[in-house]
């Protein structure tokens, strides 16, 4: 019988920052922030992600909370920023038909994986969300590294957009694989052999 989850560890409180971090970025985007106080905001709460993994593997603090919470942590800190910046860029005329399409490319994951998250998230049959894989973890950096390239407006963007849009797909492939299509598949059950509620 698995034993009842300590919520209040290490990792999780880093990962709900990332919640709070989406919503401060929302709010200086809408204030007029520059953009480079916008891109180093999000960077701080890019690197929250790659932390608060670390940090439950390393201390074996790696709870099923966790595990969602980043996962939900994570859209919300993409979705949110792109929608404002978005909306930022249009009323200050800054908006072109590049960055725009630059943005959209690197949400390749989320889109991908939207529909199995929703379902992942609500479904009834008591399995956990699936463990993370490494090309998650790689998309999630290149976004974070991407995403200021593409608001600074740097010409080097237009090499990490097309890593940070193929890593995407392939992980919003896995993502539904492992999520809905089969969530026992090998992978996800060896994690699980090694997985300890703590």
């Amino acid at each position: 019988m698995a034993k009842k989850e300590t919520i209040l560890n290490i990792p999780n409180p880093i990962t709900m920052s990332r919640i709070i971090l989406s919503i401060v970025l929302v709010y200086i985007v809408i204030k007029g922030a520059s953009l480079w106080t916008i891109a180093i905001v999000f960077a701080i709460a890019a690197l929250t992600d790659a932390l608060d993994g670390f940090l439950a593997r390393k201390l074996n603090m790696v709870t099923n909370f966790g595990r969602k919470w980043d996962i939900i942590a994570d859209r919300i800190l993409m979705v949110s920023i792109i929608i404002a910046l978005i909306i930022y860029l249009i009323v200050r005329s800054q908006l072109t038909s590049q960055r725009l399409i630059f943005m959209l490319l690197i949400m390749s994951r989320e889109i991908i994986s939207a529909p199995f998250l929703v379902i992942s998230l609500f479904r009834e049959n008591g399995k956990p969300i699936p463990h993370v894989r490494t090309i998650g973890k790689i998309t999630t950096t290149f976004q974070g590294i991407t995403f200021p390239l593409i608001v600074l407006g740097w010409d080097i963007a237009c090499y990490f957009v097309v890593m940070a849009f193929v890593s995407g797909i392939v992980s919003g492939i896995y993502y539904a694989y492992d999520s809905v299509i089969k969530p026992d598949n090998i992978y996800q059950k060896e994690w699980e052999r090694e997985y300890r509620v703590r």
